[in-house]
């Protein structure tokens, strides 16, 4: 397994989040026809919803930690969100969110947004997804070192630490910049841990989970990249 996850890590551009809904289907087909060089990650709840062949790739748990963490963060966003989220930060990747209603199922994590207006060039496309992929890789190993202080610190210095990074991470974007719509997401699920009273479980688990959680990025991929 752990091979496996080796081989993937490598060359994942992305991590899919999508519901049933045929505005997702559209958007698979949009990915397909850009990605035939890197893959693209399918998580285990959802691989049942599409074929899953070249360029997608389905993820598999590293580390069996790791789905603990998952079934902690599913009993309050389900067990699709709570997986998305864990593999994306598992697998250092940006999630790309193919449908209005994963976007909002990710609003509990939300710490920040990156907003656009106008439509997009694919060249602007093709940046600000290599963008959004620098913002994942640049926060991975800072981020989950911070989320390894829930352990043994008291968590307000932890979230101030990370919600500074994410105000400065966003600048990033100014090429894009706009009032319109919805580019990008942060999310944390440290913070939405901590709010939502999870801390004392969080704690009974192996410090590794770590790896789980860091500062995220969700691409909002929706049907106006058409």
């Amino acid at each position: 397994m752990l091979a496996r996850y080796a081989a993937t890590v490598k060359n994942l551009r992305g991590v899919l989040l999508f519901s049933d809904s045929e505005e997702a289907l559209e958007r698979i087909r949009w990915l397909t026809e850009r990605f035939k060089y890197r893959n693209l990650g399918v998580i285990p709840s959802l691989s049942g919803k599409m074929e899953v062949k070249k360029p997608f790739v389905e993820l598999v748990y590293p580390d069996g930690e790791l789905i603990k963490l998952t079934r902690l963060l599913g009993r309050r966003l389900g067990e699709g969100v709570a997986e998305a989220v864990v593999l994306s930060s598992t697998y250092v990747s940006p999630l790309f969110v193919l449908d209005g209603d994963s976007v909002e199922s990710l609003r509990p994590l939300e710490v920040g947004s990156v907003r656009v207006s106008g439509k997009l060039t694919d060249r602007d496309w093709k940046l600000h997804l290599r963008i959004a992929d620098y913002t994942v890789l640049d926060f991975y190993r800072w981020s989950v070192e911070s989320a390894e202080k829930l352990w043994t610190r008291e968590p307000e210095e932890v979230l101030e630490e990370r919600a500074e990074r994410i105000r400065k991470d966003a600048k990033r974007y100014w090429r894009i910049e706009g009032k319109e719509r919805e580019f990008l997401l942060y999310l944390d699920p440290v913070r939405f841990i901590c709010e939502e009273g999870l801390l004392p479980k969080l704690r009974k688990l192996d410090v590794r989970v770590s790896a789980g959680l860091a500062i995220g990025a969700a691409v909002c991929l929706l049907p106006e990249t058409d």
